[in-house]
């Protein structure tokens, strides 16, 4: 309340201000409702971290080592593996992608005739690849 509040109910200007005084000091223990309605968020959202580690703990608990380790190795094996065909799979693009230039270059107007005889509809003699040498 302000002082002209205190003073309209009737108080002298004297006890409005010791009424004030007195509020003002009963009021530096308190913190702003905006302030605790944050610290009370914070404090349930580290609750909720809080049981979601303490699960992750108890299931951990449960794993099978040597079981993990295994799978870890397949994983490792089909990454291997994966990244050797996409590597193969680019040189092959790039390869490609050469070829189909310089037949370009030297004006042929069917490219793939030209790289795979397969395509063209003649039968060949080896598989469709480019033979090189």
């Amino acid at each position: 309340m302000t002082k002209e509040q205190l003073m309209a109910m009737g108080l002298t200007e004297e006890q409005a201000n010791k009424v004030l005084a007195a509020s003002t000091e009963e009021m530096k223990g308190f913190i702003p409702k905006h302030r605790f309605d944050e610290v009370t968020e914070a404090k349930k959202q580290l609750e909720k971290d809080v049981a979601a580690r303490d699960t992750q703990l108890e299931e951990l608990k449960k794993v099978d080592a040597e079981g993990l380790k295994a799978q870890i190795e397949k994983l490792q094996g089909e990454n291997k593996t994966t990244k050797e065909n996409y590597e193969a799979q680019l040189k092959q693009m790039q390869i490609d992608n050469a070829v189909e230039k310089a037949l370009l270059a030297s004006k042929a107007k069917n490219t793939k005739a030209a790289y795979y005889p397969a395509y063209s509809g003649f039968p060949c003699s080896y598989s469709g690849v480019y033979p090189r040498g």
